[in-house]
């Protein structure tokens, strides 16, 4: 039976090896100390076994939390429990279980009255939480863990771009696992937060579209309204980018709410290019908008150069095919002619001759069955859902040279065009 007092004497003896560098004996004074029941002592032992255990690797983290676990609540009220609190988190922070081993922190940090010792306790904890998202323990962390901890936690998130370089981060993750509104509500707050306007346009950008893909397209003009509306946003031009992207995303936004003059007002100053045309041409398409649907088309399919004699690729031909619609729809049955003249022996080398040849049929020779057929192709077309997944994938934040298409896509997807459009160009022969 190890008495009050063989405690304290075990205790003080381990201490006293402690100092002389006689590591064994002290671990034993240590071992015998903390087999007792009552006091501060076999707390204040236990405590150096695993300080000493943890520093050397000698000791499992499992032994470690049994040992802290054991005193957690059997000693109260002073600064021991607070270093029994602190310790027993940081094992668990450190080992896998981070909102476990910050909740029991916080509850140390809450607990003592000592001002310093609080401060030093929240400093713990903010480290702790910084090395969650940059250190090893990233990688023990899921996506839905991650932002759990971010949100309960929100006071330790280091303040600028540290903490926005963190929260994109786990942004990131939600977007991978096409968590899109928990994405989208973690950025949108940088927008007004962050301290330099070009980064809440980054960030109003892209979570703009990630709400659009979300199927909230009144969240995403709030959230650009909301940089828009920043102080240092007042009386300054946007730089020419980032002007742009906001006129794309808004004029997306504004269709998505079935606003369609709206949207094309937006993107009526834009430059022509692959990403502007397409969107009119998209806009256009769902609101059967057909003249100036066709109208973009040809512009796309003209910077395309295409020649008879090599094979479009298929998003190429499905260009073409996308401007016979139109044309169609519109009864412009003369710049429809013109069409299959100029494309004709271009199709034939394509897998969409048939609808082609179908679609560009004169107004007189049309069936009902060729406006049904019509119809359900105009039903299967979206052109900017891949510039919506650029940004949603931070791939458009800055400004990249686009290339004619070659990627295979199922008809009748439309296609895409090089960057500038150059609307003299036609067929070669």
């Amino acid at each position: 039976l190890v008495t009050d007092r063989d405690v304290v004497v075990a205790y003080f003896k381990g201490r006293a090896a402690q100092l002389r560098g006689e590591s064994d004996a002290a671990v034993d004074d240590f071992r015998a100390a903390a087999e007792g029941v009552r006091g501060p002592y076999p707390v204040r032992a236990t405590l150096a076994l695993v300080e000493r255990g943890t520093s050397a690797k000698t000791i499992s983290r499992e032994e470690a939390v049994r040992k802290l676990e054991r005193f957690r609540y059997g000693w109260r009220g002073d600064a021991l429990e607070t270093q029994v609190l602190e310790r027993l988190g940081l094992i668990y922070v450190t080992s896998g279980e981070q909102r476990r081993g910050l909740t029991i922190l916080r509850e140390a940090a809450t607990l003592t009255n000592d001002q310093a010792q609080r401060d030093k306790l929240v400093a713990v904890m903010q480290k702790a939480f910084k090395e969650l998202y940059a250190g090893k323990t990233k990688e023990k962390m899921t996506p839905i863990e991650a932002a759990a901890v971010a949100a309960d936690f929100a006071e330790l998130m280091p303040p600028g771009a540290e903490g926005e370089q963190i929260t994109m981060s786990i942004a990131d993750q939600m977007v991978a696992i096409d968590l899109l509104d928990r994405a989208a509500d973690m950025i949108e707050p940088l927008v007004g937060r962050t301290a330099n306007l070009s980064d809440a346009l980054k960030y109003a950008e892209r979570g703009a579209a990630i709400r659009i893909l979300n199927d909230q397209p009144d969240q995403a003009l709030r959230m650009i309204d909301k940089a828009l509306n920043r102080p240092d946003a007042q009386g300054t031009a946007l730089p020419g980018d980032d002007a742009r992207r906001i006129a794309l995303l808004r004029a997306k936004a504004h269709a998505e709410l079935g606003r369609t003059d709206d949207a094309l007002s937006e993107l009526a100053a834009l430059p022509e290019d692959k990403e502007s045309l397409g969107l009119i041409a998209d806009i256009s398409w769902k609101a059967q908008r057909w003249a100036t649907a066709a109208d973009a088309f040809d512009k796309l399919v003209r910077a395309q150069n295409l020649t008879a004699t090599r094979a479009p690729t298929l998003d190429q031909a499905q260009l073409v095919l996308n401007e016979a619609l139109a044309l169609n729809l519109a009864g412009d049955t003369n710049r429809l002619e013109a069409l299959r003249v100029a494309y004709g022996d271009i199709m034939r080398r394509t897998d969409l001759n048939q609808p082609f040849q179908l679609v560009t049929r004169t107004a007189q020779e049309a069936t009902l069955a060729d406006r049904d057929t019509l119809l359900k192709l105009v039903a299967e077309v979206d052109l900017f859902k891949d510039v919506l997944e650029r940004f949603k994938n931070n791939e458009l934040m800055k400004p990249k040279a686009i290339s004619a298409p070659t990627g295979q896509k199922a008809a009748p997807a439309p296609a895409k065009a090089d960057e500038k459009v150059d609307n003299t160009s036609k067929p070669k022969g």
